[in-house]
């Protein structure tokens, strides 16, 4: 079947959405609460996708983590866009780059952990990572990460929850989809250049504009 995303392929019509062919659920609706053993107990292969409801004990950082430790991934880059981070969340993806499995992260926070932040989350941050991380601050809500391994996997998690436990149920979906993996990455190539060294006070028109794909 396929999926209606409400962002425009091109300009000229407001009314023509982006689609993207969604493949069946291959694995299992599941529900979990520790971000281990859901690393260990999946097994990502071509399309398949993974639907889970999880609780406030699970911290959907250590999920990118553990994924990552336990199936021995090695990532060029690892693009994360969410709400808010933890300072455990840096050290988590710090433990990747000491390991070498992760070489460069780009990292998009909303305006709302940056104006709360700046002076101790963020420059923790710039501190831990240096020239590894591209920091950009938006008016976004979303919560996604992507990254390509080296064996050719192009991996997509997104759902409700930020990198830090909020104590809520939340939902996340994994899945290897190449189709979704470059639609997003498109989009957060253009989210970078839009909103990179950029003051603003909200999502205008004419940024919206220039984020179409």
């Amino acid at each position: 079947m396929e999926s209606d995303f409400n962002f425009n392929q091109d300009n000229k019509n407001e009314n023509t959405p982006h689609k993207i062919k969604i493949k069946p659920l291959k694995d299992r609706l599941i529900n979990y609460d520790n971000a281990v053993k859901f690393a260990n107990d999946i097994d990502i292969t071509e399309n398949s996708r993974y639907f889970s409801f999880i609780n406030g004990n699970f911290i959907f950082g250590d999920f990118i983590e553990a994924l990552i430790v336990e199936k021995n991934y090695k990532i060029d880059n690892l693009t994360i866009s969410t709400l808010s981070l933890s300072e455990e969340n840096i050290y988590n993806i710090k433990i990747l780059m000491v390991k070498k499995l992760l070489k460069q992260l780009t990292l998009i926070v909303s305006d709302y952990f940056y104006s709360h932040e700046r002076t101790k989350l963020i420059k923790l941050i710039v501190k831990e990572f240096g020239d590894s991380v591209t920091l950009i601050e938006a008016r976004s809500h979303t919560k996604t990460c992507i990254f390509e391994t080296d064996c050719g996997k192009k991996i997509v998690m997104h759902g409700s929850a930020n990198l830090r436990s909020s104590g809520n149920i939340e939902q996340i979906q994994i899945e290897e989809n190449k189709e979704l993996f470059d639609y997003i990455e498109t989009f957060n190539s253009k989210l970078l250049t839009v909103y990179k060294s950029k003051q603003y006070k909200s999502v205008s028109q004419g940024d919206w504009d220039l984020l179409k794909i």
